[in-house]
């Protein structure tokens, strides 16, 4: 089954993205693309006029903390004197909801000084702001790439695929000279804890700096803003030409706007960017073949669009998380049974997660089915890894009793 133009996402949302324990079976590649000798054309002219002025944040404002922020890295650190003790008051003062009483928005990008100030943020700023603060503490810090399955979400009527980042915070040099026993402490903003067993690799600055003006391009095209994308998209490529998500977003972006040709281009890059990685080069990659599928069938070039999607079906059919997404998109569509299967699909696959089952829970109550319906929202609440997600899973089982 096809599903729609992706965006890159690299925020972490936060209940989506909690996906552990589902590794795909492994399969021959897609066959490669012919190599390109260049890249797509900026097309500066078609995006701005003269009037126009997009406010790029610099990557020292997206780092910086203000007052308040350093006063509450202050007010955690000072009254410990062992560095081991500082650095967990520090970690766990951030994490603690109840002191900094942190909300998450999937579509807050913000820096480290609005993030504090806000108090609502994606996971991405979240961990850039984690990573500001321990900074400034003195720590060293590291930001990881988790490698997680394919995932979907579902923003403003169009789909998003994401990834997931956290922080690695240690001792600096010299504050390991100053003790005996070193800590190192992992902060992820991923409430469903399941990841750890996950592997991780090593982001650099730069690369997390592109990855913020990425989110802010896909929270644009999704309200199709395209000038703002183009803008946060061209800064994204200044800082890291060797992203390949911010490619396939200027794919995309191209597309819409009639740049069939340095679409392609962008997407092939990408494909040719991942295939040279080192880390799961095959992820990334699904989501611009798909992509250049998608755009191959709008151009008439049906022949090579079904070849790609018969790959990525077969690639994906053993990850939980794509059946789940497309449960959503035939349930969307009215089509039931179809999304029943789906869910279904899912569950076998890895019965571990909570929206598999509120997923059928709301598929049945569409139909009337009340007694269905209350059954997998009681097996969602089994699953449900916090007490707020519980509870919202009681209420509306008392709700459905009530009918």
């Amino acid at each position: 089954m096809r599903i729609h133009n992706r965006f890159m996402l690299c925020t972490c949302i936060i209940l989506l993205l909690s996906i552990q324990g589902c590794a795909s079976k492994s399969h021959a590649p897609l066959a490669s693309v012919t190599a390109i000798a260049m890249t797509p054309q900026w097309h500066d002219a078609h995006f701005y006029s003269s009037e126009q002025v997009i406010d790029i944040p610099s990557p020292d404002s997206i780092f910086g903390l203000n007052k308040a922020a350093k006063a509450f890295v202050n007010q955690q650190t000072r009254s410990h004197t062992s560095i081991n003790q500082q650095l967990r008051a520090l970690s766990y003062g951030i994490l603690d909801h109840t002191q900094l009483n942190l909300l998450y928005a999937a579509d807050a990008n913000t820096d480290a000084s609005t993030t504090f100030q806000q108090r609502a943020a994606n996971c991405l700023s979240l961990t850039i702001m984690t990573y500001a603060m321990a900074e400034y503490a003195g720590f060293n810090s590291r930001f990881q790439q988790v490698v997680i399955p394919e995932y979907w979400t579902q923003r403003a009527g169009q789909t998003l695929i994401n990834g997931h980042v956290n922080l690695r915070i240690t001792a600096s040099a010299y504050q390991q000279r100053q003790q005996l026993f070193n800590t190192a402490i992992v902060v992820d903003f991923d409430p469903q804890r399941n990841l750890r067993s996950l592997p991780t690799y090593t982001l650099s600055k730069q690369r997390v700096t592109a990855m913020f003006y990425n989110n802010v391009a896909a929270d644009a095209l999704l309200v199709y803003a395209h000038t703002k994308a183009y803008a946060f998209l061209q800064a994204a490529l200044t800082v890291d030409p060797q992203f390949s998500d911010a490619w396939i977003n200027l794919g995309l972006l191209y597309r819409r706007e009639g740049h069939i040709n340095d679409a392609q281009l962008a997407y092939k890059w990408a494909i040719e960017l991942d295939s040279n990685s080192d880390h799961f080069p095959n992820k990334h990659n699904n989501t611009a073949w798909e992509n250049l599928a998608h755009l191959y069938s709008s151009i008439g070039e049906t022949d090579k669009a079904s070849k790609i999607f018969v790959q990525l079906e077969e690639k994906r059919k053993h990850n939980p998380f794509y059946h789940y997404m497309l449960a959503q998109q035939a349930q969307s569509r009215q089509e039931y049974r179809q999304s029943i299967q789906h869910y279904h699909r899912a569950i076998a696959l890895d019965k571990r997660h909570h929206q598999f089952y509120s997923g059928l829970a709301v598929v049945y109550a569409q139909q009337s089915d009340f007694d269905k319906s209350a059954r997998y929202l009681r097996l969602a609440k089994q699953r449900a890894p916090y007490p707020d997600q519980v509870a919202r899973y009681k209420a509306k089982l008392a709700l459905l009793a009530n009918m």
